[in-house]
């Protein structure tokens, strides 16, 4: 209901067309960054007010921040959602873990071009997206979480219209 993020009546709308809602946590905090009981409180939290909004059960919850973390793996097991997507960029297969699920992700600025090749996975594509996260994922190792954060918060300001 804030500017910028959807209401509820549009998040039921979609929901009674099929679409699945699930959880990205309460504040979109790096779970690498919480304590147990911080963690524990975006896990279910994140499920209660959804589930409550919608009148219907929430079973699946993707990891914010790209940070993923086997505590939340457990934990969302624990309090009852079957899946859990993570920051890996990747498309899952029969036989991928359900709590280690890997996604594309679809960022806002993104074109219709770029949009259909996701859909309709080119390899190539796919293989370009992973090499972004593969330096992403340098930095974050060499930054840590919150020098990491800092920096991204700072470039995404910095690529925004104005």
């Amino acid at each position: 209901g804030h500017p910028g993020f959807l209401a509820w009546d549009s998040i039921r709308d979609m929901h009674r067309e099929g679409m699945e809602i699930g959880s990205h946590t309460m504040t979109h905090r790096a779970p690498v960054l919480l304590s147990d009981d911080e963690l524990r409180y975006e896990v279910m939290e994140s499920k209660k007010r959804l589930e409550d909004g919608l009148s219907a059960e929430v079973v699946s919850i993707s990891s914010p921040t790209g940070f993923f973390n086997r505590r939340m793996s457990a934990l969302a097991r624990e309090v009852g959602y079957r899946a859990l997507c993570y920051g890996r960029i990747g498309i899952a297969a029969a036989r991928s873990d359900p709590f280690a699920l890997p996604r594309v992700p679809i960022k806002r600025a993104i074109t219709d071009e770029a949009f259909r090749r996701i859909v309709a996975p080119s390899r190539s594509h796919l293989a370009r997206m992973r090499g972004g996260q593969m330096v992403r994922n340098g930095l974050k190792r060499i930054l840590g979480p919150d020098a990491y954060l800092r920096w991204r918060r700072r470039v995404l300001r910095l690529g925004s219209p104005e």
